[in-house]
């Protein structure tokens, strides 16, 4: 599963945090890839990161 920046609205780099496991997953560019398993989510928090 990949989300980008773009389709929700974003620009620019964005800061990536897994609420549920409490874990920073670092600064991604223009999107965030992540292979799930069936019926799995994944619950993110995006902070935009201005240059």
């Amino acid at each position: 599963m990949t989300a980008s920046w773009q389709d929700l609205g974003l620009r620019g780099p964005a800061a990536v945090r897994d609420l549920w496991t409490h874990r920073n997953l670092g600064v991604s560019r223009d999107s965030f890839t992540a292979t799930l398993a069936p019926h799995a989510s994944r619950l993110l928090h995006l902070v935009p990161r201005h240059h």
